[in-house]
């Protein structure tokens, strides 16, 4: 299960709407406040950082955004983008390091209910957001461009307004196979069958018609849920065949 923190909702959606503009190229702006207005990440134990991105738009040129993490007091560098990305387009959407792969370290885990700094830096004064925060002040982390590399610890100068950033920490779904992909869908199926089978034979079910028949059809409504969301959800179906399998079992022993 995956979940975002920084200034936006556990969702990942931005919760602020006051527009920023980068006053000047090469200044890194932080989420917050060293110890003051921190970010915490949610969940407990080990969280693996999995995005870290900056709800940006660019109003001309080229500019180039990289992120980070740091403790509270900003002098130890958890991990950063693997390298600085270009902003792109003229309205606001999520940049930065969408995947995993995309992350310095790799992989990287944080602590959950621990706070930490979120840091975003530019390296033109046209990057621009309409989801900043006017009331929660941050601080400046030097005058330095940092999208080529942060340093281990940062240097607090001057202050500004909160950038909308955010990191994603957890384990996402995993998707097998390509939607629409026939053959790996009866592939799957065949395997979900034959465990469901195994399980029942396990237990003393007999392989009577109709229940291949009913196992069968699970198994391949279950393939193709497989191949057609992110999302894994076949607790259902193979709940319903594991009752069959149960509900058997008890009438025979009270048989």
């Amino acid at each position: 299960m995956s979940s975002y923190f920084g200034l936006c909702d556990a969702a990942g959606d931005p919760t602020e709407a006051t527009a920023l503009t980068n006053a000047a190229a090469g200044v890194v702006w932080i989420g917050n406040n060293p110890g003051t207005h921190v970010f915490t990440c949610p969940g407990a134990g080990n969280q693996t950082v999995t995005e870290l991105s900056a709800m940006v738009h660019k109003d001309a040129g080229a500019p180039n955004l990289r992120l980070a993490v740091y403790n509270t007091a900003g002098n130890v560098k958890l991990c950063e983008g693997a390298a600085q990305v270009a902003i792109a387009g003229a309205a606001d959407a999520w940049q930065g390091h969408m995947a995993q792969a995309n992350i310095s370290p790799n992989p990287v885990t944080l602590v959950g209910g621990t706070a930490y700094l979120i840091v975003v830096g530019f390296d033109a004064t046209t990057a621009a957001t309409t989801h900043g925060d006017a009331s929660n002040t941050s601080g400046v982390y030097g005058l330095d461009d940092y999208t080529g590399g942060y340093p281990a610890a940062l240097a607090a100068d001057g202050q500004t307004y909160c950038w909308p950033v955010r990191c994603k920490v957890g384990v996402d779904p995993v998707t097998y196979f390509a939607t629409g992909d026939a053959v790996a869908v009866g592939n799957v199926a065949c395997i979900i069958q034959t465990q469901i089978i195994r399980a029942a034979v396990a237990v003393g079910v007999p392989l009577e018609s109709e229940t291949v028949t009913y196992v069968a059809a699970v198994a391949a409504a279950i393939a193709t849920v497989l191949a057609t969301s992110v999302q894994v959800y076949i607790a259902a179906p193979v709940a319903g065949v594991f009752d069959y399998i149960l509900h058997y079992r008890r009438r025979k022993h009270r048989g």
